[in-house]
């Protein structure tokens, strides 16, 4: 709003300074100031909108291609700082008293007006986005834990369907196709049964042995972490 009072409202006396401002269009140098100012500003706010949208849409289904994209605004960051540093640097001294004359646009406070509010929006940008890297890191070693524990999961299955035809595959093993039953030869099927009951019955008292003693085995690192914190 105060760019176009500048520009469009007609010249009036300083109460400061007790001097009328005689400039009926703006000067090169602050013409260029507001310019540069502007695309600056809209370049920062482009930015601002496009972390924001990753840090708080993209960043819930974290994928790879998101660690490069905040490698790129973080290039794209300090480029705009960059240069709103090396600009506020050189202002020229005709700007400097051009825009003394209008209070509404210069505080005295600061010598570089509007430039340090930008590189002060900048640099609280800069810090959001070293909290949105810690939040992408942190999205994905949750969605590795996920997937960690969809595999375990799928291997207690597998360890199931084992448990279950390991014995079969055992017995079929040693007796094969040489049964009365099948070709008129050999044992009678009842064997087959026979020797499954107690296969199954060692194949589950190992299987349980071995779980117990992965169950004491966590629970013994568990305790030993919990000491040491």
């Amino acid at each position: 709003s105060w760019h176009l009072r500048m520009l469009f409202n007609s010249p009036r006396r300083d109460k400061n300074r007790l001097q009328r401002c005689s400039y009926d269009v703006l000067p090169c140098h602050p013409m260029m100031y507001l310019l540069a100012s502007c695309i600056w500003e809209e370049n920062l706010r482009n930015l601002d909108k496009e972390i924001k949208r990753i840090s708080f849409k993209e960043i819930r289904n974290p994928k790879l291609e998101i660690n490069g994209a905040l490698h790129d605004r973080r290039q794209d960051l300090a480029y705009i700082k960059a240069g709103l540093t090396e600009t506020a640097m050189y202002i020229p001294a005709d700007v400097v008293r051009f825009f003394e004359a209008f209070p509404i646009a210069w505080t005295s406070r600061t010598r570089t007006g509007n430039w340090q509010r930008l590189i002060d929006e900048t640099t609280k940008l800069e810090a959001f986005l070293m909290e949105t890297f810690q939040l992408f890191m942190s999205s994905v070693s949750v969605q590795d834990s996920r997937l960690s524990i969809n595999q375990a999961q799928r291997g207690g299955q597998i360890t199931l369907l084992a448990l279950i035809y390991v014995p079969l595959s055992f017995v079929t093993g040693i007796f094969g196709m040489n049964i009365q039953q099948i070709n008129g030869s050999g044992l009678n099927i009842w064997v087959c049964f026979v020797t499954l009951v107690p296969v199954v019955f060692i194949t589950v008292l190992v299987f349980l042995a071995v779980k117990l003693h992965g169950d004491r085995k966590a629970a013994r690192k568990t305790l030993v972490q919990s000491s040491q914190v």
